[in-house]
């Protein structure tokens, strides 16, 4: 494990079929590296001076838009942020990038082969018949959210109390959602903490 100072500048990529995503340039005394960890799609885009602790660095290959890419990576294993601040208007500009969940897995055997498996679903938006009672509704997407967050989560959710969520769980089309869906009960991520805070009302 390597601890060291450094600067992760996180940029957002909106257009993507699972749903929007974050990448990273982390800037260290000894050199600069991609970043892109499931972790980052709490962050919001901006400027993140403080300690990393960096569990891999590898070299990175793709194929994005019809270009080989080669990258060097930096692979997170925590983050405990100083200082932060947003990027200036106009400073960052959408980079045409690989969804990370498409990129081929690294170094994996393959058996036979294999077909594409579908991306999750993030949380459905469930609907009720014409008619249907505001608590029938609220029973519903209840529902919805305790099967996107798990019961240990979606408890806290409920109670509105302060949070965390797991980047190291397996899907990170799901991580993502239950990203999207706690901004949208009125959750704010607080990168310093790694702790989302029921500061405001659900939209």
């Amino acid at each position: 494990m390597l601890k060291t100072k450094g600067t992760l500048q996180v940029k957002r990529i909106k257009q993507s079929r699972n749903g929007p995503f974050c990448v990273a340039d982390l800037t260290t005394d000894f050199g600069e590296f991609k970043v892109k960890d499931p972790l980052l799609d709490q962050f919001a885009e901006g400027e993140y001076k403080g300690t990393f602790w960096i569990s891999e660095i590898y070299l990175s290959q793709y194929v994005s838009f019809g270009r080989g890419v080669t990258e060097l990576r930096a692979r997170l294993n925590d983050v405990q942020v100083d200082t932060e601040r947003g990027l200036p208007a106009g400073a960052s500009k959408e980079p045409s990038e690989l969804d990370p969940v498409d990129e081929p897995p690294r170094l994996r055997v393959r058996s036979k082969p294999e077909t594409p498996e579908a991306a999750p679903q993030p949380a459905r938006r469930l609907t009720t018949r014409r008619g249907a009672s505001k608590k029938n509704e609220a029973d519903a997407e209840s529902a919805a959210d305790r099967e996107l967050f798990g019961d240990e989560i979606h408890d806290n959710v409920v109670r509105r109390i302060p949070l965390k969520l797991d980047p190291t769980i397996d899907d990170r089309v799901r991580f993502r959602a239950q990203a999207e869906r706690l901004g949208k009960l009125g959750f704010n991520f607080d990168a310093k903490r790694q702790t989302w805070d029921p500061s405001g009302e659900p939209a």
